[in-house]
């Protein structure tokens, strides 16, 4: 087949189409050098002031924000390292659960060589510690 998707993907060309933004303020086609007279204008002045105003208002909201993203960032970084400290806990759970139970397991093996008494009792020190460990956690 000649229509692979390869050839394809290589004939296609994409054309970019700029399309033109939306302004963002009725007042951004405006001629942004105002002169002494303009200034003087009652009307001028009531704009720049609103403009102030409006932009004092989101400096405050920014601010907020800020001071929020910190104590998050905070709180973050604490839950992180209570979560390695749960997952340091789980790991000792897990290896002294499984080398017990294996040590316990290979005592029938140590049964005739006299040693499967003393592994029973390791075997069992150690899924019994991490039953503790696991539960005062």
């Amino acid at each position: 087949m000649s229509d692979s998707p390869e050839k394809a993907g290589k004939e296609v060309q994409i054309e970019l189409i700029d399309q033109p933004s939306i302004p963002s303020s009725p007042y951004s086609k405006i001629r942004r050098e105002i002169s002494e007279d303009d200034l003087q204008s009652p009307a001028v002045q009531r704009l720049l002031l609103g403009e102030v105003d409006r932009l004092q208002t989101q400096i405050s909201d920014l601010e907020l924000i800020k001071i929020k993203y910190h104590v998050a960032d905070k709180q973050t970084a604490i839950l992180n390292e209570k979560i390695k400290a749960l997952t340091s806990h789980e790991v000792l759970y897990g290896i002294c659960l499984t080398i017990g139970s294996a040590i316990i397991g290979l005592a029938s093996l140590l049964w005739a060589s006299g040693y499967g008494i003393v592994a029973i009792a390791i075997g069992s020190v150690l899924v019994v510690g991490g039953v503790i460990s696991k539960v005062l956690k």
